[in-house]
């Protein structure tokens, strides 16, 4: 690829191949859209979250938090226009694999390697507020329902995805996506059955 230029834009012929590639992929012809040509990447802003490594972030939906989480068994909860800590959420006993707000709702949830799932009122923040296990794997990603606020479901390195009830604590639906399982197994033991 070619590289960037100075003033932060793609030079030309990286970004015409971009431009075009992307308009291809939407179905986007000469005769149907205007393509934007040029674009820039600018650094809005930067902070070092932490010592260690960070594997996931995510905003509020109304934009007044960013969460972050990573090897150090901590969520840290920021302000992000003046990247200023808010507070450190420390009760995972292993790294953080997923943070996650709530579309609807002032809460958070985080995800470990420690096998839980916990959900934090994002406004206040002391504690969590509910704490699911029952993973047999490490939990590596979760997310809140669109629609149902009361829903969370969180996936393990094993393939298995998992719903949750937030206000009666439970375990509502457990289902194994067999892909999962597949790549796990050919992993663990380096035959791919090619």
């Amino acid at each position: 690829m070619d590289p960037f230029v100075d003033d932060g834009s793609v030079d030309d012929s990286a970004e015409s191949r971009l431009t075009q590639k992307d308009a291809n992929s939407r179905g986007a012809t000469s005769r149907g859209m205007h393509v934007n040509k040029r674009f820039t990447f600018n650094e809005v802003n930067s902070v070092r979250a932490s010592g260690s490594k960070i594997v996931c972030c995510d905003f509020s939906s109304d934009g007044k938090l960013l969460a972050s989480g990573g090897h150090d068994k901590k969520a840290v909860l920021w302000h992000p226009d003046t990247l200023k800590q808010k507070t450190a959420l420390e009760e995972h006993s292993s790294l953080i694999t997923d943070v996650r707000f709530s579309p609807s709702m002032a809460r958070l949830a985080t995800s470990s390697f420690d096998k839980s799932v916990r959900v934090w009122d994002a406004d206040n923040p002391g504690y969590s507020f509910q704490t699911f296990t029952g993973h047999s794997a490490p939990a590596m990603s979760l997310d809140f329902h669109p629609n149902k606020e009361d829903l969370i479901c969180s996936c393990d390195s094993y393939g298995e995805i998992r719903y949750w009830g937030i206000n009666n604590g439970s375990c509502t639906r457990v289902f194994k996506v067999k892909f999962f399982i597949y790549y796990y197994m050919c992993i663990s033991t380096g035959d791919w059955g090619l």
